[in-house]
């Protein structure tokens, strides 16, 4: 290696050495930190409140899907001439908060945000519909921050729904 080429392997071993120092700056770290802090909390915080509503969201679709294959199995037809309807409606709203009650949704889900539909339509193809039946959930979820000035004020509505061919 000629001598030309090592002075300037050195030379700039030399700049890159210096190119991570900051000397003269020493309270600049601290700066740049306190300014980068809010935005990386701001993330984190996003990232949980996401994480927990997704939670919350594969709850109620799960509770939803249990409900609506309880709702198709014959035992529980409840055509609305039938005296037990009401308690079998109930029966299946009860399989809803049961589940989400054991997976601690917070607040808990009332019976008033579970419809269920005995008689939903489904198309097997351009001639034939079956009946099926449908459970949904509308339930409010309050964000952990607060988070008041968004546009929901704080709280996200998450909905979930299942159809099960009935079989009777």
């Amino acid at each position: 290696m000629s001598e030309a080429r090592r002075c300037e392997m050195k030379q700039a071993g030399r700049i890159l050495q210096k190119s991570g120092r900051r000397e003269g700056e020493p309270g600049s770290v601290f700066v740049e930190f306190t300014l980068v802090l809010p935005v990386l909390l701001l993330f984190y915080l996003a990232a949980i409140e996401f994480g927990l509503a997704f939670r919350e969201h594969q709850i109620l679709q799960n509770a939803v899907r249990e409900a609506a294959r309880l709702s198709s199995l014959p035992v529980n037809e409840a055509p609305l001439s039938d005296p037990n309807r009401d308690a079998k409606m109930m029966a299946i709203k009860q399989r809803v908060i049961d589940y989400c009650s054991a997976e601690k949704v917070s607040p808990p889900v009332a019976a008033g945000e579970i419809t269920i539909d005995q008689n939903y339509p489904i198309a097997i193809d351009a001639n034939v519909t079956v009946r099926g039946s449908q459970v949904s959930v509308v339930h409010i979820h309050p964000l952990l921050t607060g988070a008041a000035f968004l546009p929901g004020g704080g709280v996200l509505t998450l909905q979930a729904s299942a159809v099960f061919r009935n079989m009777y």
